[in-house]
């Protein structure tokens, strides 16, 4: 299924009030969702080799989009591009095709 970008990139918690921020706390940057009151952290975009930052709660908080020099097999590249995941870190969809 596509799902416009715009309507991706719309704050929106989900109905637990989690929010999302990146950290490096892992020793890169990924995505978490945090709950604000108890500090429970869960990491979504769980990829060691590449960067993931700016992530924002689709509308429905059923999806996150992010941007991440993710590459195929693990490795990580120079061009950011938009990915899409589930709101449980699954599913990761590039959206973007850039290179560099």
């Amino acid at each position: 299924t596509f799902l416009p970008l715009a309507a991706l990139a719309q704050t929106a918690p989900l109905p637990n009030r989690e929010v999302l921020m990146t950290s490096l706390r892992t020793g890169d940057t990924e995505v978490f969702a945090f709950h604000p009151v108890t500090g429970d952290a869960r990491n979504l975009s769980r990829s060691p080799a590449s960067e993931d930052r700016y992530a924002n709660w689709s509308a429905d908080g059923r999806y996150v989009v992010f941007t991440s020099n993710r590459q195929p097999e693990g490795r990580s590249g120079t061009a950011y591009n938009v990915h899409v995941m589930d709101a449980n870190g699954g599913n990761v969809r590039q959206i973007t095709r850039e290179t560099g």
